[in-house]
């Protein structure tokens, strides 16, 4: 039985918009009881535990449901810290730490809550569907951090829930993307890291991860699905032609577009549906990354639909491909 929708009294007071202040949540020490209203079961709802790359991923996904299946009521969370993997999620939860930001999508607007910890996030809503969502190096596919990291997850949510496994997209090589102008910059020495560890090669990239899915994760049976918009990434620009620098805005984080096709990849996922139209006609100003919005709303070309379509296809029928290297 799923647990009451619960604390919204208390996050009242210290809940804001995206991109404001906020003050950190009074601590929880247990779930609320596990029970919620008819309609309030009805709706789904959907935890992210990552960082950047799942911001990138998650922040237009509310708007790709009201768009595709508007009967469906979804609730969207995102338990964000900068550069996360799986094994400093686990240690901050292991601690207690209040370093989170939480996001929370319920009515088509971002509300956010700083400084909060692991728990506050997981105890928040009755999650129907957990994500984790890992990031390059090598620990995060070892068994161990995701068995420490469901732990903590199954202490703090009621079942039933589902937990699955998010793989994002590999990093570009374009020098423009690179840029000190950009913002994030690129941190020191991440440039060499992805040298040593891919040859500075997305297509090497690609491969080795989804090499580690294949051999390390996917025959664990704790996750109901697994996701890979590094597939629906990849072919939007190895197939489609999309260049990189309409894909990725720096050196690794997504452009808006980028971001709607991971967020159709997400949504076709999550409901076992075959995208065979784009219904988002556009992506406010207001959802874009920081320097979109002073252009205004994006309009989804019927290029772009197109270029969506074929790689959420893809991503679902070869996820743990790259495309375009038979």
């Amino acid at each position: 039985m799923k647990k009451l929708f619960a604390l919204l009294s208390s996050l009242a007071l210290t809940l804001s918009l995206f991109g404001c202040g906020s003050s950190a949540p009074a601590e929880t020490t247990s779930a609320p009881e596990a029970t919620q209203s008819e309609a309030e079961a009805k709706v789904l709802k959907l935890l992210v535990i990552g960082n950047s790359h799942s911001n990138d991923a998650f922040w237009q996904l509310y708007e790709v449901f009201k768009a595709q299946a508007p009967e469906q009521e979804v609730v969207v969370g995102i338990l964000y810290y900068s550069g996360c993997n799986i094994t400093q999620h686990v240690q901050f939860g292991k601690s207690r730490a209040r370093v989170y930001d939480y996001y929370r999508n319920g009515s088509g607007v971002w509300e956010h809550l700083a400084e909060t910890d692991m728990q506050y996030a997981l105890r928040d809503q009755a999650w129907d569907i957990i994500l984790f969502q890992p990031s390059r190096e090598n620990e995060e596919y070892e068994k161990k951090h995701r068995d420490d990291l469901a732990a903590l997850v199954a202490e703090c949510v009621a079942e039933p829930y589902d937990l699955y496994w998010h793989k994002t997209w590999a990093n570009p090589n374009d020098p423009e993307l690179w840029s000190d102008t950009h913002d994030p910059v690129p941190p020191a020495g991440y440039q060499d890291s992805l040298q040593r560890l891919f040859g500075f090669d997305p297509v090497n990239q690609s491969n080795i991860l989804n090499e580690k899915v294949k051999t390390m994760v996917l025959d664990d049976e704790m996750f109901t699905k697994f996701i890979s918009n590094n597939a629906a990434i990849m072919h939007a620009h190895l197939v489609s032609g999309v260049p990189q620098v309409e894909l990725w805005r720096d050196y690794t984080h997504l452009t808006d577009y980028g971001r709607l096709i991971a967020a159709y990849t997400l949504y076709a996922e999550i409901m076992d549906d075959t995208i065979t139209e784009v219904k988002v006609d556009s992506i406010a100003a207001d959802l874009r990354h920081r320097r979109a919005k002073v252009l205004g709303d994006m309009e989804v070309t019927d290029e772009m639909r197109q270029v969506i379509i074929d790689a959420v296809k893809y991503a679902q029928e070869h996820p743990w491909e790259t495309p375009g290297q038979s």
